[in-house]
């Protein structure tokens, strides 16, 4: 595998333009997004993205991220998605670990997310729990299943 890099990126951040501006840009990538897991790229003034990186062609490619924003009076996780081409690496679980390891843990607000049920077992070791709020969406033609989950700060 090639050498990767985990690093923390919002708006204003040095390397934001550098990481995010390439998920941005590329339309096949946006096109797996949606397809895969029915997301669309949000950017957020408060977002932070906790992003895994690999050396490629002489520059670091976000190959698979975990995002966070304070939402009211909740940490909002969102945005977990792993390129295609760089699956089965772990990148996403270094990704998600990151985040949860410099964002969520330290971070004294309730968090929530919604997931489709790939990533919930890596949240469910963290203090994560089901929130019993669960549905089907077939937005991209395809159906997904997906679930609210909700880790308090004590967790």
């Amino acid at each position: 595998m090639a050498p990767c890099e985990l690093v923390n990126v919002a708006p204003g951040y040095p390397r934001y333009e550098e990481l995010v501006g390439q998920i941005r840009t590329d339309p096949a990538l946006l096109a797996a997004m949606w397809s895969d897991a029915e997301h669309r790229l949000i950017e957020h003034p408060r977002k932070v993205w906790s992003i895994a990186t690999v050396r490629e062609g002489g520059r670091w490619v976000p190959a698979a991220w975990a995002c966070a924003v304070v939402d009211g009076n909740v940490l909002r996780c969102c945005d977990n998605y792993e390129r295609p081409g760089y699956r089965d690496r772990g990148l996403y679980e270094a990704a998600y670990r990151h985040r949860h390891t410099t964002i969520v843990a330290p971070y004294p607000l309730a968090a929530i997310t919604y997931l489709f049920a790939q990533p919930i077992g890596l949240h469910m070791a963290d203090g994560w729990y089901h929130t019993g709020v669960r549905g089907v969406s077939t937005e991209a033609g395809v159906e997904h299943q997906w679930w609210k989950l909700r880790r308090d700060p004590t967790a």
